[in-house]
């Protein structure tokens, strides 16, 4: 089982275990996100960061009071990489009314792939951005339907992409 964190969620789960270690306080977001996180290491799922994502951790493992809990989190996560599609499945989805950056999330989560092409698409997208999931909820029969209809012209493996969950 592969899931894909959003920023927002990896931030989440960044700042709880910095928190943690400082023995502050957790805001309820960033326990439901560390819940969550800790829940992936017992169900065997593969968790994903977004490149973005990863490039800014990157950049802040300099910061000793936050490169421990770096090296941890990117131990415990991969990045996909765009495949074949993506854009084209970034622009159909932006036609749903998703943002830019929704759509490149979503198509990511179908389209993805790791550096060595082993995987194609995640199971889960893990997200709290509400109104990208608010426009999913509406919009989620109609996108299947659509990425069904886009499946039955693709070769192999992007025929067999994976509808993604938030």
């Amino acid at each position: 089982m592969r899931c894909l964190l959003d920023k927002v969620t990896a931030r989440h789960i960044m700042e709880g275990m910095l928190k943690l270690v400082e023995e502050r306080s957790v805001t309820v977001a960033e326990s439901l996100a560390l819940d969550f996180y800790r829940r992936t290491n017992f169900n065997n799922i593969t968790l994903f960061i977004l490149p973005q994502t990863y490039n800014l951790l990157n950049r802040l493992n300099h910061l000793s009071r936050y490169a421990v809990i770096i090296r941890h989190f990117l131990a415990a996560t991969q990045v996909p990489y765009p495949a074949r599609y993506f854009k084209r499945w970034t622009r159909r989805l932006k036609e749903y009314g998703f943002t830019k950056e929704d759509a490149e999330v979503l198509a990511l989560a179908t389209f993805g792939t790791t550096s060595n092409g082993d995987i194609l698409g995640m199971h889960i997208l893990a997200t709290s951005d509400q109104p990208m999931i608010n426009q999913w909820r509406t919009c989620h029969r109609d996108i299947q339907k659509r990425l069904l209809h886009m499946q039955q012209n693709l070769k192999a493996p992007y025929c067999h992409v994976i509808f993604t969950h938030c």
